[in-house]
């Protein structure tokens, strides 16, 4: 039972007051998973009809549980257009199979070898905007107390943004696209940091870094607090596992 019901879009707000969609997906089991991606300044309300005309109808009654095959058929639904509608549908179709397979997001994504957390990247705001990188912590809960302190006063000494190929995964259309294009960037011996802007309270970013091996994350200052606790959670299922730092 391990098939799509039905998806349904709707539209939110994300944190800068913008439209904004939102995807869950139903399996025939009952099982039910959603996300919602920032739409930008180029999103609008019309925009979730191909979600209704033909990304939907495609995918209903496919099995959940095969994440490349259901991209390639929205992608192909959708015209090949990539958009913040089709990586939230991608985004609640993954975490229904997650769901499914009983497995946290990450793992069913990144497999066995998902093991690294990022180091998070703060950024104060004031007369000027600056940047904390708390690269000499020993763990990524360390690193987000001492971030966290230098978001709350003055304590911490300013940086620049690390040396890294910023990676917007949403812009990648799907997860599948996402996490293969981020693959191909760490084969190379790059660093990732993954980022966003804006946020609709979604914390799928961090098991999207997670998953692809992500050096750092930036989830910016609307979606800190969400995105940094789900890596809190990540690392405590991780336990002697984990891998930090760079």
């Amino acid at each position: 039972m391990s098939e799509i019901h039905e998806i349904h879009a709707r539209i939110i707000f994300d944190s800068q007051g913008l439209p904004a969609p939102e995807v869950e997906v139903i399996l025939k089991n009952g099982i039910a998973a959603s996300a919602s991606v920032p739409g930008g300044k180029d999103f609008f309300a019309g925009s979730r009809n191909p979600v209704w005309n033909s990304i939907a109808p495609e995918l209903e009654g496919l099995d959940i549980v095969d994440q490349m095959e259901l991209d390639r058929l929205m992608t192909e639904a959708a015209g090949g257009e990539s958009s913040c509608v089709t990586f939230a549908v991608s985004l609640a179709c993954a975490r229904a199979a997650a769901e499914f397979l009983e497995l946290p997001l990450f793992r069913c994504l990144g497999g066995v070898r998902a093991c690294r957390m990022p180091v998070p990247v703060f950024c104060r705001s004031g007369e000027k905007e600056t940047v904390f990188l708390p690269e000499k912590a020993a763990a990524f809960r360390e690193a987000y107390h001492l971030g966290a302190a230098f978001l709350r006063a003055q304590s911490g000494e300013p940086g620049n943004m690390p040396d890294a190929v910023e990676f917007f995964p949403a812009a990648h259309g799907t997860v599948s696209h996402a996490l293969l294009a981020a693959e191909k960037i760490c084969r190379n011996g790059q660093n990732i940091l993954f980022r966003q802007c804006g946020s609709t309270g979604d914390d799928g970013l961090a098991d999207l870094a997670v998953a692809a091996g992500a050096a750092f994350i930036f989830p910016g200052k609307e979606a800190q607090i969400p995105v940094c606790n789900r890596l809190l959670r990540i690392g405590e299922m991780l336990g002697d596992l984990q891998e930090y730092g760079v």
